[in-house]
């Protein structure tokens, strides 16, 4: 059986449809899988072993280029419809995804209107299937996936990557996040330096555009060592040095779970229940997930109450990380 899985974005999605494809690989060995996904993204899950062809496709970039649209699109077509495919899925959810897995050549299915989250994407398949909204991303993958391919699920959650690591005594901050609203405030991230350095640990900081990079300098005071504008893939070769991650909501925090390094998530209005930092079950030290009591911030924002100051991290102090941290590099 040949598949092509429709997933093309963000990062953090992207590793949560891992472990579906582990478990449909536990069953269905035979399965040839594809993937359709943003070229910024490529090198995530070309490193699954169940792989065999990455689509790229480059929304993101035609959206700011109509002129590269032009040229590029119907290329990408002819591309993704050389193919015929026994089975589309498409574990996106999202109008985008619907669309392109209408332009695949196979049976179509996903989620149906109820657990899509944009329900017109459902529109666009032969058939759908109810997943729960209330359970965890990978969980819902994990779903779609043995509904679709009819077998159970279990409980385990293989990231599937089999990546030795090579641990030195390296702690990775992921601050850089899209949203303002799931940003740590630099003076805690500043103070958590602190105490990293000050047990003998290196610490590394990221940084993705000139934003960032002012922030990681403010964070480190000249005391850790910033990874400007480093690809994916160097991320990936320096995750498997790390031995711990601490990270606001964002997909690289994902990432380091599916190279099996534990971390520290910290997650403000975003529920960890949902999307918050999961570990594979075979990894010694799980990740631990610190969260605020977002309803206060939740009824000011719909109240429109902006003078008042959000309490939201103010409750996941540098102390609280450090704690959860100390845990993990034990």
């Amino acid at each position: 059986m040949k598949v092509l899985i429709v997933k093309t974005s963000s990062l953090g999605d992207i590793v949560h449809a891992l472990p579906a494809v582990t478990e449909a690989s536990h069953f269905f060995p035979s399965i040839e899988f594809d993937w359709l996904v943003e070229e910024v993204f490529c090198s995530v899950p070309s490193v699954h072993p169940s792989i065999n062809n990455i689509i790229p496709v480059s929304l993101r970039k035609w959206r700011k280029s109509l002129s590269e649209a032009v040229t590029g699109f119907p290329s990408f077509v002819r591309n993704l419809r050389s193919t015929n495919y026994d089975l589309v899925i498409d574990s996106q959810g999202l109008l985008k995804s619907g669309l392109l897995t209408m332009l695949s050549r196979g049976e179509s299915v996903g989620f149906d209107v109820g657990s899509s989250r944009e329900r017109a994407a459902s529109f666009f398949y032969t058939k759908s299937y109810g997943v729960s909204k209330n359970t965890h991303a990978i969980l819902r993958q994990k779903s779609l996936f043995a509904r679709v391919l009819g077998y159970q699920e279990t409980g385990n959650i293989d990231y599937g990557l089999g990546k030795e690591n090579n641990l030195k005594k390296k702690v990775i901050f992921f601050h850089g996040t899209t949203s303002r609203k799931k940003e740590w405030p630099k003076k805690f991230w500043s103070e958590l330096v602190s105490k990293v350095i000050s047990k003998n640990w290196e610490v590394i900081i990221p940084a993705l555009g000139p934003e960032e990079v002012d922030r990681a300098k403010a964070i480190s005071s000249g005391r850790a060592k910033i990874l400007v504008d480093s690809s994916i893939e160097n991320l990936m070769k320096e995750l498997g040095e790390c031995a711990a991650a601490v990270s606001v909501d964002t997909g690289l925090g994902h990432l380091a779970n599916a190279f099996s390094v534990p971390s520290v998530g910290i997650f403000g209005q975003t529920d960890p229940k949902l999307t918050g930092l999961v570990s594979p079950s075979a990894n010694h030290k799980t990740s631990i997930n610190l969260r605020c009591s977002c309803a206060k911030c939740s009824y000011q924002e719909k109240s429109r109450h902006y003078g008042h100051k959000l309490p939201c991290y103010d409750e996941v102090t540098p102390e609280r990380v450090w704690r959860a941290l100390e845990k993990l590099l034990v």
